[in-house]
Protein backbone atom coordinates (compact mmCIF):
# COMPACT_ATOMS: atom_id res chain seq x y z
CA UNK A 1 0.00 0.00 0.00
CA UNK A 2 1.15 3.14 -0.88
CA UNK A 3 0.53 6.15 1.65
CA UNK A 4 1.50 9.72 0.76
CA UNK A 5 0.65 12.76 3.16
CA UNK A 6 1.45 16.50 4.18
CA UNK A 7 0.20 19.98 3.51
CA UNK A 8 2.72 21.41 1.03
CA UNK A 9 5.29 20.86 -2.00
CA UNK A 10 7.28 22.86 -3.83
CA UNK A 11 6.65 23.26 -7.59
CA UNK A 12 9.32 23.24 -10.55
CA UNK A 13 9.31 23.85 -13.79
CA UNK A 14 9.09 21.44 -16.82
CA UNK A 15 9.35 22.01 -20.30
CA UNK A 16 6.84 20.63 -22.20
CA UNK A 17 7.48 18.06 -25.31
CA UNK A 18 3.94 17.99 -26.44
CA UNK A 19 3.59 21.77 -27.64
CA UNK A 20 6.76 21.31 -30.79
CA UNK A 21 4.69 18.58 -32.10
CA UNK A 22 1.41 20.88 -32.27
CA UNK A 23 3.40 23.36 -34.07
CA UNK A 24 4.94 20.87 -36.28
CA UNK A 25 1.01 19.94 -37.00
CA UNK A 26 0.23 23.47 -37.52
CA UNK A 27 3.03 24.26 -39.82
CA UNK A 28 1.86 21.02 -41.65
CA UNK A 29 -1.72 21.67 -42.00
CA UNK A 30 -1.12 25.64 -42.42
CA UNK A 31 0.86 24.58 -45.64
CA UNK A 32 -1.15 21.99 -47.23
CA UNK A 33 -4.60 23.52 -47.28
CA UNK A 34 -3.08 26.63 -48.68
CA UNK A 35 -1.64 24.38 -51.85
CA UNK A 36 -4.87 22.99 -52.14
CA UNK A 37 -6.69 24.34 -55.56
CA UNK A 38 -9.97 22.42 -55.06
CA UNK A 39 -12.53 22.90 -52.26
CA UNK A 40 -13.28 18.85 -51.80
CA UNK A 41 -9.68 18.43 -51.97
CA UNK A 42 -9.19 20.52 -49.14
CA UNK A 43 -11.82 19.44 -47.19
CA UNK A 44 -10.76 15.74 -47.36
CA UNK A 45 -7.31 17.12 -46.83
CA UNK A 46 -8.36 18.47 -43.46
CA UNK A 47 -11.02 15.69 -42.45
CA UNK A 48 -7.48 13.35 -42.97
CA UNK A 49 -5.89 15.16 -40.84
CA UNK A 50 -8.55 15.55 -38.15
CA UNK A 51 -8.83 11.68 -38.70
CA UNK A 52 -5.05 10.91 -37.44
CA UNK A 53 -5.14 13.69 -34.64
CA UNK A 54 -7.90 12.01 -33.06
CA UNK A 55 -6.98 8.68 -33.87
CA UNK A 56 -3.99 8.92 -32.43
CA UNK A 57 -4.80 10.82 -29.46
CA UNK A 58 -8.34 8.78 -28.38
CA UNK A 59 -7.07 5.12 -29.24
CA UNK A 60 -7.29 4.34 -25.73
CA UNK A 61 -11.22 4.88 -25.89
CA UNK A 62 -11.61 0.94 -26.97
CA UNK A 63 -9.52 -0.05 -24.09
CA UNK A 64 -13.14 -0.18 -22.08
CA UNK A 65 -14.46 -2.58 -24.97
CA UNK A 66 -11.98 -5.39 -23.52
CA UNK A 67 -13.19 -5.63 -20.14
CA UNK A 68 -16.03 -7.41 -20.79
CA UNK A 69 -15.12 -9.31 -24.48
CA UNK A 70 -18.03 -11.13 -24.51
CA UNK A 71 -19.98 -8.48 -25.45
CA UNK A 72 -18.29 -5.72 -26.91
CA UNK A 73 -14.91 -6.73 -28.57
CA UNK A 74 -16.94 -6.48 -32.00
CA UNK A 75 -17.33 -2.38 -31.42
CA UNK A 76 -13.77 -1.93 -31.48
CA UNK A 77 -12.87 -1.40 -35.27
CA UNK A 78 -16.15 1.16 -34.82
CA UNK A 79 -14.38 2.83 -31.57
CA UNK A 80 -10.94 3.32 -32.80
CA UNK A 81 -12.54 4.52 -36.58
CA UNK A 82 -16.04 6.05 -35.37
CA UNK A 83 -14.95 8.64 -32.71
CA UNK A 84 -12.00 9.93 -35.03
CA UNK A 85 -14.22 9.87 -37.98
CA UNK A 86 -16.85 11.98 -36.09
CA UNK A 87 -14.91 14.40 -34.85
CA UNK A 88 -12.69 15.10 -37.70
CA UNK A 89 -15.93 16.49 -39.11
CA UNK A 90 -15.09 19.58 -36.95
CA UNK A 91 -11.14 20.00 -39.06
CA UNK A 92 -13.58 19.23 -42.36
CA UNK A 93 -15.48 22.42 -41.72
CA UNK A 94 -12.64 24.48 -40.72
CA UNK A 95 -10.84 23.91 -43.92
CA UNK A 96 -14.20 24.14 -46.18
CA UNK A 97 -14.07 27.82 -44.21
CA UNK A 98 -10.51 28.71 -44.71
CA UNK A 99 -10.52 27.78 -48.31
CA UNK A 100 -13.34 30.01 -49.24
CA UNK A 101 -11.32 32.80 -47.24
CA UNK A 102 -8.20 32.23 -48.86
CA UNK A 103 -10.44 32.54 -52.50
CA UNK A 104 -11.32 35.77 -51.34
CA UNK A 105 -7.99 37.10 -50.85
CA UNK A 106 -6.09 35.37 -53.82
CA UNK A 107 -4.30 33.86 -51.89
CA UNK A 108 -2.57 36.54 -49.55
CA UNK A 109 -0.60 34.47 -46.89
CA UNK A 110 -0.68 37.56 -43.96
CA UNK A 111 -4.11 37.53 -44.05
CA UNK A 112 -4.36 33.71 -44.64
CA UNK A 113 -2.26 32.92 -41.48
CA UNK A 114 -4.83 34.80 -39.39
CA UNK A 115 -7.81 33.47 -40.95
CA UNK A 116 -6.17 29.79 -39.81
CA UNK A 117 -5.35 31.17 -36.95
CA UNK A 118 -9.29 32.45 -35.74
CA UNK A 119 -11.21 29.69 -37.63
CA UNK A 120 -8.95 26.74 -35.82
CA UNK A 121 -9.82 28.43 -32.10
CA UNK A 122 -13.83 28.99 -33.43
CA UNK A 123 -13.52 25.65 -34.68
CA UNK A 124 -12.02 24.02 -30.99
CA UNK A 125 -14.53 26.45 -28.99
CA UNK A 126 -17.63 24.76 -31.48
CA UNK A 127 -16.33 21.27 -30.60
CA UNK A 128 -16.40 22.10 -26.73
CA UNK A 129 -19.91 23.27 -26.59
CA UNK A 130 -22.39 21.75 -29.94
CA UNK A 131 -24.19 18.31 -28.82
CA UNK A 132 -23.52 18.76 -25.17
CA UNK A 133 -19.71 19.27 -25.72
CA UNK A 134 -16.10 17.09 -26.39
CA UNK A 135 -13.68 19.67 -25.12
CA UNK A 136 -11.10 16.77 -24.79
CA UNK A 137 -7.54 17.73 -25.68
CA UNK A 138 -7.95 21.37 -25.82
CA UNK A 139 -4.50 22.89 -27.64
CA UNK A 140 -4.00 24.34 -23.82
CA UNK A 141 -3.12 21.66 -22.61
CA UNK A 142 -0.33 21.20 -24.74
CA UNK A 143 1.44 23.51 -21.71
CA UNK A 144 0.08 21.28 -18.90
CA UNK A 145 3.33 20.67 -18.03
CA UNK A 146 4.17 24.72 -17.60
CA UNK A 147 2.86 25.18 -14.71
CA UNK A 148 3.71 29.28 -15.59
CA UNK A 149 2.40 29.03 -18.66
CA UNK A 150 -1.11 27.46 -17.37
CA UNK A 151 -1.84 30.20 -15.27
CA UNK A 152 -3.24 32.89 -17.58
CA UNK A 153 -6.39 30.14 -17.40
CA UNK A 154 -7.19 32.46 -14.33
CA UNK A 155 -7.67 35.43 -16.48
CA UNK A 156 -8.41 34.01 -20.16
CA UNK A 157 -9.45 30.59 -19.63
CA UNK A 158 -8.29 27.11 -21.54
CA UNK A 159 -9.89 28.92 -24.50
CA UNK A 160 -8.31 31.55 -24.70
CA UNK A 161 -4.64 30.24 -24.08
CA UNK A 162 -5.37 27.89 -27.04
CA UNK A 163 -5.92 30.69 -28.84
CA UNK A 164 -3.17 32.42 -28.38
CA UNK A 165 -0.85 29.44 -28.72
CA UNK A 166 -2.53 29.08 -32.13
CA UNK A 167 -2.14 32.11 -33.25
CA UNK A 168 1.70 31.85 -32.51
CA UNK A 169 2.15 28.50 -34.29
CA UNK A 170 0.46 30.36 -37.29
CA UNK A 171 2.92 33.39 -37.09
CA UNK A 172 6.00 30.49 -36.95
CA UNK A 173 4.34 28.63 -40.17
CA UNK A 174 4.05 32.19 -41.44
CA UNK A 175 7.39 32.88 -41.01
CA UNK A 176 8.55 29.32 -42.44
CA UNK A 177 7.20 29.58 -45.39
CA UNK A 178 7.58 33.10 -46.02
CA UNK A 179 10.45 33.65 -48.54
CA UNK A 180 11.05 36.90 -46.98
CA UNK A 181 12.55 37.26 -42.79
CA UNK A 182 10.92 39.63 -41.52
CA UNK A 183 11.46 40.87 -37.99
CA UNK A 184 8.04 42.19 -36.52
CA UNK A 185 6.33 38.57 -37.34
CA UNK A 186 9.34 36.53 -35.64
CA UNK A 187 8.51 39.22 -32.55
CA UNK A 188 5.24 38.82 -32.67
CA UNK A 189 5.74 35.03 -32.00
CA UNK A 190 7.50 34.86 -29.24
CA UNK A 191 5.94 37.55 -27.40
CA UNK A 192 2.54 36.27 -26.76
CA UNK A 193 4.31 32.71 -25.26
CA UNK A 194 6.83 35.39 -23.52
CA UNK A 195 3.73 37.13 -21.85
CA UNK A 196 1.68 34.10 -20.98
CA UNK A 197 4.99 32.73 -19.24
CA UNK A 198 5.44 35.86 -17.63
CA UNK A 199 1.99 36.52 -16.56
CA UNK A 200 2.24 32.95 -14.85
CA UNK A 201 6.06 33.54 -13.46
CA UNK A 202 4.47 36.95 -11.55
CA UNK A 203 1.33 35.02 -10.20
CA UNK A 204 3.26 32.52 -8.77
CA UNK A 205 5.74 34.26 -7.49
CA UNK A 206 2.84 35.39 -4.76
CA UNK A 207 1.76 31.57 -4.58
CA UNK A 208 0.61 31.01 -0.44
CA UNK A 209 -1.54 28.58 0.64
CA UNK A 210 -3.70 28.11 3.68
CA UNK A 211 -5.38 25.35 4.72
CA UNK A 212 -8.07 24.46 6.78
CA UNK A 213 -6.36 23.22 10.17
CA UNK A 214 -9.44 21.51 11.46
CA UNK A 215 -10.70 19.41 8.01
CA UNK A 216 -8.44 16.74 6.87
CA UNK A 217 -9.36 14.44 4.13
CA UNK A 218 -8.21 11.16 2.92
CA UNK A 219 -8.23 10.56 -0.81
CA UNK A 220 -8.90 6.77 -1.18
CA UNK A 221 -7.61 4.94 -4.35
CA UNK A 222 -7.94 1.31 -4.05
CA UNK A 223 -6.68 0.25 -7.78
CA UNK A 224 -9.04 -2.96 -7.99
CA UNK A 225 -8.74 -4.42 -11.36
CA UNK A 226 -12.04 -3.42 -13.55
CA UNK A 227 -12.71 -6.71 -14.13
CA UNK A 228 -12.83 -7.49 -10.44
CA UNK A 229 -14.66 -4.05 -10.17
CA UNK A 230 -18.03 -4.86 -12.34
CA UNK A 231 -17.80 -8.21 -11.10
CA UNK A 232 -20.53 -8.99 -8.65
CA UNK A 233 -18.92 -12.38 -7.01
CA UNK A 234 -16.36 -9.64 -5.97
CA UNK A 235 -18.65 -6.59 -4.56
CA UNK A 236 -18.03 -7.89 -0.65
CA UNK A 237 -13.94 -8.28 -1.43
CA UNK A 238 -13.97 -4.76 -3.08
CA UNK A 239 -15.98 -3.35 -0.35
CA UNK A 240 -13.48 -4.84 2.18
CA UNK A 241 -10.45 -3.56 0.21
CA UNK A 242 -11.81 -0.08 0.23
CA UNK A 243 -12.66 0.30 4.04
CA UNK A 244 -9.30 -1.17 4.86
CA UNK A 245 -7.89 1.65 2.99
CA UNK A 246 -10.16 4.14 5.10
CA UNK A 247 -9.87 2.74 8.54
CA UNK A 248 -5.70 2.00 7.70
CA UNK A 249 -3.08 4.43 10.17
CA UNK A 250 -4.20 7.78 11.03
CA UNK A 251 -8.07 6.96 10.37
CA UNK A 252 -8.99 8.65 13.54
CA UNK A 253 -7.83 12.05 12.35
CA UNK A 254 -9.43 12.28 9.11
CA UNK A 255 -12.51 14.33 8.99
CA UNK A 256 -13.73 13.27 5.53
CA UNK A 257 -13.08 10.21 3.34
CA UNK A 258 -13.54 10.58 -0.46
CA UNK A 259 -14.09 7.49 -2.33
CA UNK A 260 -13.80 6.61 -6.74
CA UNK A 261 -16.53 6.76 -8.92
CA UNK A 262 -19.15 3.99 -8.28
CA UNK A 263 -16.93 2.57 -5.50
CA UNK A 264 -20.03 1.30 -3.58
CA UNK A 265 -20.54 -1.95 -5.58
CA UNK A 266 -24.60 -1.91 -5.02
CA UNK A 267 -26.89 -0.28 -7.28
CA UNK A 268 -28.66 1.64 -4.14
CA UNK A 269 -32.22 3.00 -4.23
CA UNK A 270 -33.99 4.42 -1.30
CA UNK A 271 -35.66 0.93 -0.23
CA UNK A 272 -32.08 -0.32 0.46
CA UNK A 273 -30.35 2.47 1.57
CA UNK A 274 -30.23 1.48 5.01
CA UNK A 275 -28.94 -1.93 4.32
CA UNK A 276 -25.52 -0.13 2.38
CA UNK A 277 -25.36 2.20 5.44
CA UNK A 278 -25.27 -1.13 7.84
CA UNK A 279 -22.46 -2.56 5.10
CA UNK A 280 -20.74 0.76 5.04
CA UNK A 281 -20.39 0.93 9.54
CA UNK A 282 -17.31 -0.49 9.42
CA UNK A 283 -16.50 2.82 8.68
CA UNK A 284 -14.69 4.84 11.49
CA UNK A 285 -17.62 7.39 12.12
CA UNK A 286 -15.34 10.27 13.14
CA UNK A 287 -15.10 10.79 9.25
CA UNK A 288 -18.01 11.66 6.78
CA UNK A 289 -17.84 9.28 3.81
CA UNK A 290 -18.31 10.90 0.12
CA UNK A 291 -18.50 8.38 -2.54
CA UNK A 292 -19.88 7.40 -5.82
CA UNK A 293 -22.35 4.85 -6.60
CA UNK A 294 -25.53 4.10 -9.02
CA UNK A 295 -28.68 4.99 -7.67
CA UNK A 296 -32.09 4.12 -8.58
CA UNK A 297 -35.97 6.04 -7.66
CA UNK A 298 -38.92 6.54 -8.94
CA UNK A 299 -40.55 9.08 -10.28
CA UNK A 300 -43.81 9.65 -11.93
CA UNK A 301 -43.95 6.28 -11.94
CA UNK A 302 -40.52 5.27 -14.21
CA UNK A 303 -37.56 3.98 -12.76
CA UNK A 304 -34.56 6.67 -13.41
CA UNK A 305 -31.23 5.56 -12.72
CA UNK A 306 -28.52 8.17 -12.14
CA UNK A 307 -24.48 7.93 -11.85
CA UNK A 308 -24.42 9.22 -8.10
CA UNK A 309 -22.39 11.04 -5.50
CA UNK A 310 -23.85 9.89 -2.01
CA UNK A 311 -22.33 10.85 1.77
CA UNK A 312 -22.33 8.74 4.65
CA UNK A 313 -22.22 10.23 8.61
CA UNK A 314 -22.88 9.00 11.54
CA UNK A 315 -26.30 8.26 11.29
CA UNK A 316 -27.45 8.08 7.25
CA UNK A 317 -26.34 7.93 3.81
CA UNK A 318 -28.19 10.81 1.74
CA UNK A 319 -27.43 11.10 -2.31
CA UNK A 320 -26.36 14.43 -3.04
CA UNK A 321 -25.40 14.46 -6.75
CA UNK A 322 -26.45 12.88 -9.60
CA UNK A 323 -24.14 12.98 -12.96
CA UNK A 324 -25.20 15.79 -15.65
CA UNK A 325 -22.86 15.54 -18.24
CA UNK A 326 -23.31 11.71 -19.34
CA UNK A 327 -20.63 9.90 -21.65
CA UNK A 328 -22.40 8.73 -24.82
CA UNK A 329 -22.49 4.70 -25.01
CA UNK A 330 -20.73 4.17 -21.73
CA UNK A 331 -23.32 5.83 -19.86
CA UNK A 332 -26.65 5.40 -22.48
CA UNK A 333 -26.95 4.66 -25.63
CA UNK A 334 -27.59 7.79 -27.80
CA UNK A 335 -30.90 7.25 -30.42
CA UNK A 336 -31.70 4.03 -28.76
CA UNK A 337 -35.06 3.76 -29.72
CA UNK A 338 -34.06 4.66 -33.48
CA UNK A 339 -31.00 2.29 -33.06
CA UNK A 340 -33.40 -0.54 -31.68
CA UNK A 341 -35.56 -0.18 -34.75
CA UNK A 342 -32.81 -1.25 -37.22
CA UNK A 343 -30.33 -3.94 -34.44
CA UNK A 344 -31.75 -6.54 -31.96
CA UNK A 345 -32.30 -4.79 -28.53
CA UNK A 346 -29.84 -7.19 -26.80
CA UNK A 347 -27.09 -5.31 -29.14
CA UNK A 348 -28.07 -2.43 -27.90
CA UNK A 349 -25.94 -2.00 -24.76
CA UNK A 350 -23.88 0.59 -23.03
CA UNK A 351 -20.57 -0.26 -21.68
CA UNK A 352 -21.16 -0.04 -18.05
CA UNK A 353 -22.69 -2.36 -16.26
CA UNK A 354 -26.73 -2.32 -15.73
CA UNK A 355 -29.42 -2.59 -18.38
CA UNK A 356 -30.80 0.81 -17.38
CA UNK A 357 -29.41 4.09 -19.55
CA UNK A 358 -28.59 7.14 -16.76
CA UNK A 359 -30.49 9.81 -17.34
CA UNK A 360 -28.61 13.08 -16.30
CA UNK A 361 -29.03 15.21 -13.14
CA UNK A 362 -30.07 18.66 -13.21
CA UNK A 363 -26.39 20.48 -13.55
CA UNK A 364 -23.29 22.30 -11.40
CA UNK A 365 -24.56 21.96 -7.94
CA UNK A 366 -22.91 23.28 -4.54
CA UNK A 367 -23.56 21.18 -1.81
CA UNK A 368 -22.77 21.44 2.15
CA UNK A 369 -22.42 18.79 4.35
CA UNK A 370 -21.02 18.86 7.65
CA UNK A 371 -17.81 19.94 8.90
CA UNK A 372 -17.02 21.30 5.41
CA UNK A 373 -17.00 24.72 3.16
CA UNK A 374 -19.06 24.23 0.22
CA UNK A 375 -17.56 21.81 -2.59
CA UNK A 376 -18.76 21.34 -6.55
CA UNK A 377 -19.41 17.78 -7.01
CA UNK A 378 -18.24 16.50 -10.28
CA UNK A 379 -18.05 12.50 -11.45
CA UNK A 380 -15.77 11.66 -14.02
CA UNK A 381 -15.48 13.65 -17.35
CA UNK A 382 -17.56 16.30 -15.83
CA UNK A 383 -14.31 18.12 -14.50
CA UNK A 384 -13.43 18.82 -18.46
CA UNK A 385 -15.64 21.18 -19.28
CA UNK A 386 -14.33 24.59 -18.65
CA UNK A 387 -16.51 27.33 -16.81
CA UNK A 388 -18.79 24.36 -16.09
CA UNK A 389 -17.59 22.99 -12.84
CA UNK A 390 -18.63 25.67 -10.52
CA UNK A 391 -22.22 26.94 -10.03
CA UNK A 392 -21.67 30.72 -11.13
CA UNK A 393 -24.20 32.57 -8.04
CA UNK A 394 -23.17 30.24 -4.98
CA UNK A 395 -19.02 29.87 -5.35
CA UNK A 396 -17.82 26.44 -3.87
CA UNK A 397 -14.63 26.47 -1.96
CA UNK A 398 -13.39 23.31 -3.60
CA UNK A 399 -14.12 20.71 -6.26
CA UNK A 400 -14.62 17.43 -5.40
CA UNK A 401 -13.75 15.29 -8.57
CA UNK A 402 -14.46 11.33 -8.05
CA UNK A 403 -13.75 8.93 -11.43
CA UNK A 404 -12.37 5.76 -12.65
CA UNK A 405 -9.99 5.10 -15.59
CA UNK A 406 -9.09 1.75 -14.73
CA UNK A 407 -11.43 1.55 -17.73
CA UNK A 408 -8.70 2.75 -19.80
CA UNK A 409 -5.95 0.87 -18.78
CA UNK A 410 -2.03 2.13 -18.76
CA UNK A 411 -2.96 4.39 -22.04
CA UNK A 412 -2.58 8.29 -22.35
CA UNK A 413 -6.26 8.40 -21.43
CA UNK A 414 -5.78 8.51 -17.51
CA UNK A 415 -3.18 11.37 -18.05
CA UNK A 416 -5.14 13.69 -20.78
CA UNK A 417 -8.09 13.62 -18.03
CA UNK A 418 -5.55 14.46 -15.06
CA UNK A 419 -4.40 17.54 -17.04
CA UNK A 420 -7.34 18.74 -17.91
CA UNK A 421 -8.67 18.53 -14.47
CA UNK A 422 -5.75 21.04 -13.23
CA UNK A 423 -6.68 23.52 -15.50
CA UNK A 424 -10.22 23.95 -13.88
CA UNK A 425 -8.30 24.43 -10.39
CA UNK A 426 -6.56 27.35 -12.21
CA UNK A 427 -9.57 28.45 -13.92
CA UNK A 428 -11.85 28.71 -10.35
CA UNK A 429 -8.92 29.52 -8.19
CA UNK A 430 -10.37 27.14 -5.95
CA UNK A 431 -8.60 23.25 -4.89
CA UNK A 432 -9.40 19.68 -6.26
CA UNK A 433 -9.64 16.87 -3.97
CA UNK A 434 -10.09 13.89 -6.94
CA UNK A 435 -10.07 10.34 -5.97
CA UNK A 436 -9.83 7.49 -8.47
CA UNK A 437 -10.66 4.02 -8.45
CA UNK A 438 -7.05 3.96 -10.54
CA UNK A 439 -5.85 6.82 -12.74
CA UNK A 440 -4.08 9.65 -11.22
CA UNK A 441 -5.60 10.57 -7.69
CA UNK A 442 -4.09 13.91 -5.93
CA UNK A 443 -5.15 16.99 -3.54
CA UNK A 444 -4.53 20.04 -6.33
CA UNK A 445 -4.09 23.78 -4.97
CA UNK A 446 -6.00 26.35 -6.59
CA UNK A 447 -3.09 26.98 -8.56
CA UNK A 448 -3.06 23.91 -10.46
CA UNK A 449 0.24 22.67 -8.74
CA UNK A 450 -0.14 19.16 -7.29
CA UNK A 451 0.08 19.10 -3.47
CA UNK A 452 -0.23 15.18 -3.22
CA UNK A 453 -0.58 12.51 -6.03
CA UNK A 454 -0.81 8.94 -6.45
CA UNK A 455 0.22 7.45 -9.33
CA UNK A 456 -1.79 5.03 -11.69
CA UNK A 457 -2.06 1.69 -11.06
CA UNK A 458 -1.20 2.13 -7.25
CA UNK A 459 -2.84 1.32 -4.19
CA UNK A 460 -3.16 3.81 -1.64
CA UNK A 461 -4.18 6.93 0.03
CA UNK A 462 -3.37 10.32 0.43
CA UNK A 463 -4.03 12.32 3.68
CA UNK A 464 -3.88 16.56 3.30
CA UNK A 465 -5.47 19.27 4.80
CA UNK A 466 -7.94 21.02 3.43
CA UNK A 467 -6.57 24.17 1.05
CA UNK A 468 -8.39 27.47 1.22
CA UNK A 469 -9.50 28.83 -2.25
CA UNK A 470 -7.69 31.89 -3.10
CA UNK A 471 -10.19 35.01 -4.41
CA UNK A 472 -12.00 34.41 -7.17
CA UNK A 473 -10.31 34.66 -10.38
CA UNK A 474 -11.04 36.70 -13.74
CA UNK A 475 -12.41 33.36 -15.45
CA UNK A 476 -14.15 32.24 -12.68
CA UNK A 477 -16.67 35.03 -12.30
CA UNK A 478 -17.00 35.38 -16.40
CA UNK A 479 -16.01 32.11 -17.67
CA UNK A 480 -18.54 31.23 -19.85
CA UNK A 481 -19.19 35.25 -21.12
CA UNK A 482 -15.08 35.40 -21.54
CA UNK A 483 -15.19 32.08 -23.59
CA UNK A 484 -18.46 34.02 -26.17
CA UNK A 485 -16.47 37.19 -25.95
CA UNK A 486 -13.65 35.46 -27.53
CA UNK A 487 -15.73 33.23 -29.88
CA UNK A 488 -17.36 36.78 -30.87
CA UNK A 489 -14.07 38.32 -31.09
CA UNK A 490 -12.42 35.58 -33.89
CA UNK A 491 -15.12 35.72 -36.27
CA UNK A 492 -14.73 39.32 -36.39
CA UNK A 493 -11.20 39.32 -36.88
CA UNK A 494 -11.82 36.56 -39.07
CA UNK A 495 -14.12 38.27 -41.05
CA UNK A 496 -12.22 41.56 -41.23
CA UNK A 497 -9.27 39.76 -42.61
CA UNK A 498 -11.37 38.49 -45.57
CA UNK A 499 -12.88 40.73 -47.07
CA UNK A 500 -11.56 44.00 -46.21
CA UNK A 501 -7.77 43.86 -45.03
CA UNK A 502 -5.52 44.71 -47.59
CA UNK A 503 -2.54 42.37 -47.57
CA UNK A 504 0.48 42.14 -50.08
CA UNK A 505 0.35 38.98 -51.68
CA UNK A 506 3.29 36.75 -51.19
CA UNK A 507 2.35 32.90 -52.48
CA UNK A 508 3.82 30.01 -51.09
CA UNK A 509 5.45 27.89 -54.03
CA UNK A 510 4.96 24.03 -54.35
CA UNK A 511 8.88 23.87 -53.89
CA UNK A 512 9.13 25.51 -50.43
CA UNK A 513 6.14 23.07 -48.92
CA UNK A 514 8.38 19.99 -50.26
Amino acid sequence: MLTVSGAGASFAWAPSCIWPLFIAAVLMLFCGLYQKKHLWEAVFAGWCFGFGLNATSLFWVSEALYIDGDKFLWMIPFAVTGLPAILAIYHAAFSYALFISRISQHGKIGSYAVAFSCLYSIIEILRGHILSGFPWNLVAYIWSECIEISQIASAIGSYGIGAITTAAACLFSYIVLSKRRLLLPALAFIVPISAMYTYGYIRLSGRSIEYHENIVVRIVQPSIIQKNKICPEMAEKNLTELLALSNSYGAEKITHTIWPESSIPWTISDDVMHIVFDKLRMINNNTILIAGSGYIFEQERNLIATNAMVVKNATNINVIYSKSHLLPFGEYVPFRRFIELAVDAKYVQKVTPGAMDFSPGYGVKTVRIDNAPPFSPLICYEAIFPGEVIKNNDRAQWIINITNDGWFGDTSGPYQHFSSVKFRAIEEGVPIARAANTGISAMIDPYGIEINKLPIFSCGIIDCKLPKPIPSTIYGMYGKTIDLALALLLIAVFAFVSAILPTHTNKISSKSCA
